[in-house]
């Protein structure tokens, strides 16, 4: 995280960005503030907290393409590079986030968005079923875990099983 970051008037002036209620407005500046040399914030869930914010203003700037949702945890702000334009390239510190790059096209004016083919980014409003996962992780967790011998017959068998040998 750097220690100055700004927002241009391009994005604090237009009139999509000022009909949005002002605790989105305030909750924008403040992740803002807390987005590394890259744009990617992952604190988002402390600076709702800390603004006195509701999720429903986080869902408001997603909606309004001010902020990506990379993860459940992981946030980019879209107009990072147009807010910050006095950030020197060679003074930015490396994100610890870097593999959600590929992720991400940057336009000529600097702003980020999605690769049209990947869906995994995307807020989905679709809540997932009850046993989509699990039942996938179980099976292949389980499976190789398998005991040779449900039975242990003398003390010595229960200490080298224990033992690991």
């Amino acid at each position: 995280m750097a220690k100055y970051r700004s927002v241009s008037d391009e994005i604090l002036y237009n009139d999509n960005f000022l009909s949005l209620p002002a605790s989105a407005r305030d909750l924008y500046n403040y992740i803002n503030n807390k987005t590394d040399d890259y744009g990617f914030c992952c604190e988002v869930q402390n600076i709702i907290r800390t603004v006195r914010a509701k999720p429903k203003d986080l869902q408001l700037l997603i909606e309004k393409k001010y902020i990506i949702r990379l993860e459940d945890w992981l946030y980019l702000e879209k107009h990072f590079n147009i807010n910050n334009r006095n950030l020197r390239k060679d003074r930015r510190k490396k994100s610890n986030y870097m593999e959600y790059f590929d992720r991400i096209t940057v336009k000529e004016n600097g702003v980020y968005s999605l690769r049209q083919n990947d869906t995994n980014c995307q807020p989905n409003d679709d809540k997932l079923q009850p046993n989509d996962r699990v039942n996938q992780i179980n099976t292949n967790q389980y499976k190789s875990n398998q005991y040779k011998s449900n039975q242990i017959d003398s003390l010595e068998e229960l200490r080298a099983t224990i033992r690991g040998r």
